[in-house]
């Protein structure tokens, strides 16, 4: 029964005759207005109560016999005249209901009070009233907590190119928590198995704010794309790194970073990368989620460009009759041989580049490392050296070059030149 339906009751309250002041209600409507958890009267014009649920007993701590009959800002108020603001005034004023906010300047309480004219007559003749009050105290500084939160964000993330979200996991939390209490150790492979509850877990985020990003993307729907909940739009594509996201909550732990993929509105699919941390005071629930989105698909578009054209050139080499090899100077590790190097020593890529062209245990006092990735970074260096486990000479060409990964690496190639000694 919704509470503005009560006002408009007619005909179930009965006068009883104990003092002429005591009312009864029908059955049915009494159950309902006394499980409410807030104030709910019956007054009439002259502010006396004819009736009250059983909320109001408990919290003047009075029996309900103590209550009815006396006047409301007598008994509820402690004051021996009506308040200044009273909304009952009001409505027997303009003869419709009347709903405030009103502040007690004691105890610094709010409170929401409503007051909605019945259709019902006390037995001298005077009109009745519902008069329903709850404090809101609580959700009021929820509230203000939330705009304030909205309000800073905004104003530390607006503009800037990059979707900062607060978003509420609480519901994801409680259910891998559900899941783990279940029994369920393995999280990867049951997500494997039920595909479906990935998606359901991604339906149960909830946005609660978001910034005004300047994305330079001229595409209308990318910003529409991380405005909306995550559930109607994470692809399964994707769902690996969320599972590594649930895990992570299963965990208890209160930061992630890690690169997906999603659909934007129109279909398209789009690379981000997503990093969030968990706001102090919410660790257990998880209810007030930080988290970052920047789309990087330009920059997977590019990497995966300049890795094709690493593979062009890679199988380039596979054609010249040079020895050529890369290796990382910080592991000695072979990344690439050409063919040729291959016929000679075998798949050695992985191993360390001095044991499998040297056949020594620690590097080589020769190496042009510490010049190629000094002060001679990117330029060439020229050596002639005699290879101990074949015995021919040869002129090798080492410098520093770009990997696609972005690290420096040493590029080799060696010349047999031993019939010009």
């Amino acid at each position: 029964m919704n509470i503005r339906n009560i006002s408009d009751i007619n005909g179930t309250l009965h006068e009883q005759k104990t003092n002429g002041m005591q009312w009864t209600l029908e059955p049915r409507v009494e159950k309902t207005l006394d499980a409410l958890p807030f104030n709910v009267l019956l007054l009439d014009q002259d502010h006396k109560i004819v009736w009250a649920n059983k909320a109001v007993s408990q919290i003047l701590g009075l029996r309900t016999s103590a209550i009815v009959g006396n006047q409301c800002f007598k008994i509820v108020h402690g004051r021996e005249k009506v308040l200044d603001n009273c909304p009952m005034e009001e409505a027997i004023r303009i003869g419709r209901p009347v709903e405030c906010e009103l502040l007690d300047e004691e105890s610094g309480r709010l409170t929401h009070s409503a007051v909605y004219p019945t259709k019902l007559m006390t037995g001298n003749g005077q009109k009745i009233y519902l008069h329903a009050t709850r404090d809101i105290t609580e959700r009021r500084i929820d509230v203000d907590q939330a705009c304030e939160g909205e309000t800073i964000l905004q104003k530390l993330c607006a503009g800037a190119p990059l979707i900062v979200r607060e978003e509420d996991f609480s519901r994801v939390k409680s259910y891998m928590d559900a899941l783990r209490s279940k029994g369920v150790s393995d999280l990867i492979a049951y997500f494997k198995e039920h595909p479906e509850v990935v998606a359901h877990c991604a339906s149960m985020v909830e946005v609660l704010n978001v910034n005004k990003p300047n994305l330079a993307s001229d595409k209308k729907n990318d910003h529409d794309l991380f405005m909306v909940d995550l559930g109607g739009f994470i692809s399964r594509d994707s769902y690996g790194t969320f599972w590594e996201e649930l895990v992570a909550i299963s965990e208890g732990q209160d930061r992630f970073e890690g690169e997906t993929s999603t659909l934007s509105l129109t279909g398209e699919q789009r690379d981000i990368l997503v990093k969030w941390a968990v706001l102090d005071g919410h660790e257990n629930t998880y209810a007030r989620v930080l988290v970052s989105i920047i789309d990087i698909t330009g920059i997977k578009q590019a990497q995966r460009s300049l890795t094709l054209e690493h593979r062009h050139m890679l199988s380039l080499f596979d054609r010249v009759t040079d020895k050529v090899y890369f290796s990382d100077p910080e592991t000695d590790e072979i990344l690439y041989i050409n063919d040729v190097l291959r016929e000679r020593f075998g798949d050695v890529v992985g191993q360390k580049c001095y044991r499998a062209f040297q056949g020594k245990e620690a590097p080589c006092e020769a190496c042009t490392n510490p010049e190629i990735f000094d002060k001679n970074l990117y330029m060439p260096v020229v050596r002639e050296l005699k290879n101990p486990l074949d015995g021919r000479w040869y002129r090798c060409v080492s410098k520093a070059v770009r990997w696609p990964d972005g690290r420096l690496v040493r590029f080799a190639t060696a010349t047999d030149i031993t019939d010009e000694k």
